[in-house]
This record gives structure tokens, sequence and C-alpha cells, in this order.
């Protein structure tokens, strides 16, 4: 299985990301449902859109979110072998995915074993060692080694201040063959092995439920990191809050990278 945390979106951030990606994303998603249940049929459909430095940004440090527009390009899901397309005219992505094989599916102690890194007294009501998970991971073409994932990203960036206030939510699509439940404490977090740079990370607990079916599970990060010596990533601090929870996606976008 591919590594939750990686899934999740918050072990790639470095202070460059963080700085660059300032930018507040409109709503265009299209999932159905607004608990984060999706039923046993994954059907997903939405405009990708690339990442570029805005040309009128001298700092370098905004980025503007540019419509897909180039070759069409076939997207697999990276387990099941499923395809989707992005098109080459309206960057529009399709996919459907109905009920996963029992065999790409995962016992549930490696998810558990992914959220102890985030969390206290983690709990789920499923059996550990059966196979009852499989979380969707979208590679587009071969020859490109690039990914879909969906997220939102705001950044407000103070250059004066060194200050920056983030906020940033990802959403992994994941399969589970019945109802389960999951709860778990929070924690205060090495920011250094999640962000890359010395930061103050607290989880808030966790307690929701995974239905039978496809779910949509967002994880955000928000808070607040200043750097006294905006040349030394060393000189970082702040405090950053991580949640988890189900919910609508409606207003992430698709991001090709």
């Amino acid at each position: 299985m591919k590594n939750l945390t990686k899934q999740l979106g918050i072990i790639t951030f470095s202070l460059i990301i963080l700085f660059v990606m300032a930018t507040c994303i409109e709503d265009d998603g299209k999932d159905e449902g607004s608990d984060g249940a999706l039923g046993d049929t994954l059907n997903l459909s939405g405009i990708v859109y690339t990442e570029e430095p805005d040309p009128e940004d001298l700092f370098g440090f905004k980025v503007i979110y540019q419509q897909y527009s180039g070759s069409k390009l076939n997207v697999s899901e990276h387990k099941s072998g499923k395809g989707g397309t992005i098109s080459a005219t309206t960057g529009l992505f399709l996919f459907t995915i109905d009920t996963p094989a029992d065999d790409i599916l995962e016992d549930a102690s490696g998810v558990e074993e992914e959220l102890k890194k985030m969390f206290n007294n983690v709990q789920t009501t499923a059996a550990l060692e059966t196979k009852t998970f499989t979380i969707a991971s979208f590679d587009v073409d071969d020859q490109l080694e690039a990914e879909l994932s969906r997220v939102y990203n705001s950044r407000k960036l103070d250059l004066t201040t060194a200050k920056m206030t983030m906020n940033s939510i990802s959403a992994i699509y994941i399969y589970t063959t019945h109802d389960i439940t999951v709860k778990a404490k929070g924690k205060e977090i090495e920011g250094e092995a999640i962000v890359g740079f010395p930061v103050k990370i607290k989880s808030n607990d966790i307690d929701f439920t995974l239905k039978k079916g496809w779910n949509i599970l967002k994880n955000s990060i928000s808070g607040t990191i200043t750097l006294d010596d905006i040349s030394d990533l060393n000189s970082a601090s702040g405090s950053l809050t991580m949640s988890m929870t189900t919910a609508d996606s409606s207003n992430l976008k698709w991001v090709l990278e």
C-alpha cells in the first residue's frame, strides 16, 4: 500500500512549497454526497489544472492555476488498473471504478499504523488482519511520471514580517468492505518530519465512520508560520493544526503534478 501519510498530502511539503502555493482555489469539483460516503461506484469528474509560477510575482512565491491543455492523457488507478482520461480540449477528467477486487484490498493494520504516526490511542472497529481497505491513487501516462491529486491550498504571505497564514486540504478516496468507525486522540507531532522545517503541529481528535463502499477522507493543516530570517529555514516558528474527517470534496481541485 502506498504510504497513507503521503496520500493525505502532509509529508510532501517543504518551505518552498508552502510559500509558493499562495492562492485560493475556486469550487469546481463534482463528487456526490455531502458526508464523504460515495457508495459502491466511484464516479469522478472535474477540470484538471497545473500549477504555474505567477508571472506578476517577482519573488516567485505565488502560483496560478492553469486549466490543462495539451494532448489527451490516460489515467489509471495504480492498483486496480482501471482507467480514465483527461480531455485534450477541455481538461476534463473522467473516471469510474466500482467495487474493488479482493486481491487489491489491504488489511486494516497498515492503515492503523499510519494513523498512529499522527494520533494517540487509535481505535478502529475493523479486524486488523482482515483485508478491508483500499486507497485510490491516480497515475497519469507513464512517460510523464505524474499523478492527479485532489487539493485545496490557500496561502497569505506578508513579506514585510515574513509571516504566512496557510490552509491546505488534501483528499483521498478510500474503499471499505463494511462500515468502520475510527477514533483517536490528537497529539503534538514533530513538524520537521512532516513539513520539513521546525514548527509545532498539533493533530485534533478524530471520530468518524467510513461507510461501506467508497469514501472521501479529508486532511487539513492550517496555521501561521514566521521566519526570523527569511534566508534560513531553521529560523521558522509557528503553530499548525491538523484535522481529519470525512466530508464532500466539492471545494477541492484536481491538480496534475
